[in-house]
């Protein structure tokens, strides 16, 4: 086949990020044990991630199943930081507090959903900025295993805190 007659076909890696409330999970009535309804989940905000160098080679060491990447991406962090996000960003700015994706992700074709569920009490302050970690090093800690994307976000919990999750989506084509 002769050289001018290729297709090229490039792997594109887009991500989105969106924050969802709802009234605190925390909010009961004691004597007859019976919690308030939460209401529904409210869009907050919505903003696109920046796939960092270092999500690149995550996937790459991924696709060669090294050692520890066989986990994928299992944490979302968020914080307080308001640098834009750069290719050579390792780690969120002002990492405040970092959850576990909940449940399996959702993979539809190309698409992939990951969700992370912050209750009330731990996110009391203004985000402005959040971060998916992967490798088998991303535990509880903050800044652990290598940032996979960070994105800034506009989710100001700190007067009337609620609770929060966190859905990114990133559509590999």
């Amino acid at each position: 086949m002769a050289v001018e007659n290729l297709v090229l076909d490039r792997l594109a890696i887009i991500g989105n990020v969106r924050v969802y409330s709802r009234r605190p999970s925390f909010l009961a009535v004691p004597e007859q044990n019976l919690a308030w309804p939460f209401g529904d989940w409210k869009l907050e905000c919505r903003a696109d991630n920046l796939v960092v160098t270092a999500g690149k080679v995550l996937v790459a060491k991924m696709l060669m199943d090294e050692s520890g990447f066989d986990t994928g991406l299992t944490r979302i962090e968020v914080g307080t930081g308001t640098t834009s996000p750069a290719l050579g960003d390792i780690a969120l700015v002002t990492a405040t507090v970092r959850k576990t994706i909940i449940s399996s992700p959702i993979r539809t074709g190309n698409v992939v959903e990951y969700r992370a569920f912050f209750p009330a009490a731990d996110i009391t302050a203004n985000l402005r900025e959040t971060g998916i970690f992967g490798h088998s090093t991303a535990g509880a800690g903050l800044g652990s295993g290598e940032l996979f994307a960070r994105t800034l976000i506009t989710f100001n919990n700190a007067t009337s805190p609620a609770d929060a999750t966190i859905v990114w989506t990133l559509t590999f084509g």
